[in-house]
């Protein structure tokens, strides 16, 4: 289904009031409100996947400053496209996955925050907050009175790598969500690095590469060169991960092209032949136009 601007939301505000939720883990209203965000993103995952992507895609990349949050939808919004596309989980289990998702890192999102803008190696107390979030974060879960045990061991061992087979259904959530969380900070930019190929997340399991094939090695919201030296923004999943629909921003002399030139990746003569890091196109990438394509 392709959108119409009313039915998609600001998605600057959306990931605003993500970031005030997650930052105001004291508020009595904070299970509530994150109810209602779950079933803002949920709605959005059912009828606008591929602009969802591609928002959340965008900002994580451009507006770390609440990255944390960003993330913390993106994880979700892949984790559950996986699950219904691929993996053919129960429609059941989508509110479990969701709610654990967007609260793994609430005891650290304001440190998540500092990190991606940190170029430093982390101090000693970071990396006790890091190793130490999962565990923390259940627990806090668990002192608001949320009682559903599947979401809170998904929170716990949402960054378990024990090999084999998950041995309970919580646990293959937290599988999901761990692989979710690796893909999507692969393709999110830091300071001290550029955004890497979520290919490695496709190679460590059955789980990792059902992501991969419902997403796409080339997700909507990044940017790819193409065989004909031009550069695009990817807009829409494709028939296969590796050719979706590309929005053009650069032609191939290094001009921005001044209108959205859409092609299909599936030509041999705009095959995508890699990523673009978004520091390196020396012009606008405006999210607001280019989701009017999708």
């Amino acid at each position: 289904m392709s959108p119409s601007p009313s039915d998609l939301p600001d998605w600057t505000a959306l990931q605003q009031k993500a970031h005030a939720l997650l930052r105001d883990t004291q508020s009595t209203q904070f299970l509530p409100q994150l109810e209602q965000l779950y079933q803002e993103l949920h709605g959005l995952v059912q009828h606008y996947p591929d602009a969802t992507l591609f928002a959340l895609i965008y900002l994580s990349a451009t507006e770390m400053r609440n990255y944390s949050a960003t993330h913390a939808m993106l994880v979700y919004v892949v984790s559950s496209l996986a699950a219904s596309e691929t993996l053919n989980w129960s429609p059941k289990r989508d509110a479990t996955l969701g709610k654990a998702a967007l609260t793994m890192n609430i005891s650290m999102s304001a440190l998540q925050d500092d990190l991606v803008l940190q170029t430093k190696p982390l101090s000693v107390a970071q990396m006790e907050a890091v190793e130490q979030h999962a565990e923390r974060s259940c627990a806090m879960l668990r002192n608001m009175g949320v009682t559903d045990e599947q979401w809170l061991l998904a929170v716990r061992h949402h960054h378990d790598r024990t090999p084999g087979p998950p041995a309970s259904e919580a646990l293959h959530i937290a599988r999901l969500i761990q692989r979710a969380d690796i893909y999507a900070a692969r393709l999110s930019p830091r300071l001290g690095r550029l955004c890497l190929p979520p290919l490695a997340v496709a190679q460590s399991d059955e789980t990792g590469a059902a992501l991969v094939q419902t997403v796409g090695l080339y997700a909507p919201g990044t940017l790819v060169r193409l065989a004909s030296q031009e550069i695009a923004a990817v807009i829409r999943r494709g028939i296969h991960n590796t050719t979706p629909q590309v929005a053009v921003l650069i032609n191939r002399q290094g001009f921005p092209t001044g209108e959205w030139i859409v092609r299909d990746t599936q030509q041999s003569s705009y095959k995508i032949t890699g990523h673009v890091a978004r520091r390196d196109v020396r012009t606008a990438v405006p999210m607001e136009q280019l989701l009017e394509l999708i």
